[in-house]
């Protein structure tokens, strides 16, 4: 028997027109299940005996009229409840709240049209005035506030999407694992952005690269493949720009910096643009500070004129150097920077090179330190009389008796990489220091002694032991060169192991094509050949006063030889004379011709 039950909470109006329903599919015999059926948790069943929800209806259900639903209602099949609108409903309205916002309209979530399905969320203001707050397609594409045209589109003006400042966004890799990748706005007010091994992307309209970071944090502008920390493909701008037409007037003035900058300390390039006589001027600057200084400080400029001031703000020449470096003065700066590179037969013979030198200089002063030659047309010396003092005239004979003791040898350099195998002339420091001391100096440099691979070169921890073939020589705490291929020299304090095996502590980076040098020593003695030159002269000058006063010897020598020669040829006429008067006595003829 059909039956059902209703609690005197249920009896209002919207229940009698279920229980008219009810009534009326009482006599319907295409009902396969009860046609209403209630259970005793109230919830009431149309067409099914298992209700589901409040009202829960199988078949077709028309709603001619106002339907006002203070909950949801879920209707199955097709069913138009407003104009231009088709497919399964869900309706619900949430009613005024009292002291609070009033939700009064309907929402409908319905079938969307066209024949690829789909949902459409909507609005009701005032009757069939509907306005599309969500679409999603059959295909998967969901609109806000218009109508979808990718996956996701966003309609309206203004902020369309935000998010909170503790949301983050997550990302499928390659393996399939979800990683977060971008951080909008974090709780600590910054903006984060991950990106994979495979590095970062920027393209521009046409898909080209415009700026790509790898993944160990290099950074190529206008290529993909950058060499070092920042690599740009293309010219580097930093531009003061003023009105075209105007490109020297002072709007144009001014001055930009490349370098880095530690509070008021600066070290770098600086771009100057001034005032000159033909307009604007263009100035490269070259900053930093110095040893225990705290006030940046000009080291080097370019000017207009193409003239390097090096320690001088005033070039006069296409290089003016404008300080030397005295007696006792640690050279610290590198002047040339060396790579060694050896063949791939893995011996002592190398390809290439160059080489660091730095070290204490004294005996002289020095402005430019050249590791090779320098070559030109000419050599001037200052040499005014006016800057100098005690001036003695040099002994041209002691002069030339050093000449005579210095010993001229012909030696090729061991280190064939720095200096070539060619045979050069020259002198022994050691040697010449014997004879004329005043003409050498001695300094610290490294000394090509070891000048040697490896056998092995091995790192454990951060100690690399350095093992050799041949004894070494060295004592433990000896600073010693280590060249290598890619990060060129590299001093170190070295710990003996044995006659052909060191250590050094601290050691970071790789050991590949490691090259031993030599060690540092503190009396590398070089030659002032301005001193040479000078004795030289002086000893030439006593040869010219020996050659002078032979000169004289020879005249007056010759002189008397002439005068002598007379003499002899007078004895010789003489002498023919009375050779004659004898044959005429000895004949008889001297007698009777008297």
């Amino acid at each position: 028997m059909n039956h059902f039950i209703i609690s005197p909470q249920q009896r209002t109006s919207k229940l009698a027109v279920l229980i008219l329903v009810f009534i009326c599919g009482l006599s319907n015999a295409g009902f396969a299940q009860n046609p209403l059926y209630i259970d005793p948790n109230g919830n009431v069943g149309i067409g099914t005996n298992k209700p589901l929800y409040r009202l829960h209806t199988m078949g077709n259900t028309q709603i001619d009229g106002n339907l006002n639903v203070n909950g949801l209602l879920f209707l199955n099949k097709t069913a138009p409840a407003v104009a231009n609108s088709q497919g399964t409903y869900f309706l619900w309205n949430r009613s005024c709240v009292t002291n609070g916002p009033c939700f009064g309209e309907t929402n409908i979530i319905n079938h969307a049209g066209g024949g690829e399905g789909g949902f459409r969320f909507e609005n009701t203001k005032n009757g069939t005035d509907i306005t599309s707050l969500m679409t999603l397609s059959g295909s998967g594409m969901l609109g806000i506030g218009t109508q979808p045209a990718h996956r996701l589109t966003l309609g309206g003006n203004g902020s369309v999407f935000g998010v909170d400042n503790s949301a983050f966004f997550v990302v499928k890799n390659p393996s399939g694992n979800y990683e977060p990748y971008l951080w909008p706005r974090w709780s600590d007010n910054a903006t984060y952005l991950n990106y994979g091994p495979g590095g970062f992307y920027i393209r521009n309209n046409a898909s080209a690269p415009a700026l790509f970071m790898t993944n160990d944090i290099r950074l190529g502008i206008g290529n993909t493949g950058p060499y070092g920390t920042l690599d740009v493909s293309g010219d580097i701008y930093t531009s003061i720009h003023g009105n075209p037409g105007y490109e020297h007037d002072g709007s144009n003035r001014g001055s930009r910096r490349i370098g880095m900058s530690l509070n008021a300390d600066f070290t770098g390039m600086e771009l100057v643009t001034e005032a000159w006589d033909c307009g604007n001027g263009g100035l490269i600057k070259f900053l930093t500070w110095g040893c225990n200084a705290s006030v940046t400080r000009e080291v080097m400029r370019i000017n207009e004129n193409a003239r390097v001031g090096i320690n001088s703000t005033n070039p006069t020449a296409p290089l003016t150097v404008g300080n030397t470096v005295s007696n006792g003065y640690a050279i610290q700066d590198q002047v040339t920077q060396v790579a060694y590179q050896w063949n791939a037969h893995g011996d002592n013979n190398p390809i290439f090179n160059l080489t660091n030198r730095s070290g204490n200089w004294c005996g002289f002063d020095l402005s430019i330190y050249a590791a090779g030659g320098i070559m030109g047309r000419a050599l001037y010396a200052f040499s005014d009389a006016r800057i100098k003092k005690n001036i003695q005239v040099s002994n041209p004979a002691t002069a030339l008796t050093l000449l005579n003791k210095l010993r001229v040898t012909d030696y090729q350099y061991k280190d064939q990489v720095a200096n070539g195998t060619r045979v050069s002339k020259g002198f022994i420091a050691q040697e010449v220091e014997q004879v004329f001391p005043e003409a050498v100096s001695q300094r610290e440099d490294f000394l090509p002694d070891i000048f040697t691979k490896p056998v092995n070169a091995t790192v454990s921890g951060s100690t690399l032991k350095v093992t050799l073939k041949a004894p070494h020589h060295l004592v433990s705490g000896d600073q010693v060169r280590l060249m290598l291929q890619e990060a060129g020299a590299k001093d170190v304090k070295i710990a003996v192991v044995d006659s052909t095996s060191f250590t050094v502590d601290d050691w970071s980076g790789s050991v590949k094509d490691l090259f031993v040098y030599g060690k540092q020593v503190t009396d590398f003695r070089t030659i002032d050949y301005q001193q040479i030159f000078a004795l030289g002269i002086s000893g030439i000058q006593a040869l010219s006063k020996e050659v002078t006063a032979l000169q004289n010897e020879n005249v007056k020598l010759n002189q008397e030889n002439a005068a002598n020669r007379k003499q002899l040829l007078d004895m010789q006429v003489r002498l023919l004379a009375l050779e004659k008067q004898q044959e005429l006595r000895k004949s008889g003829k001297l007698a009777s011709a008297q």
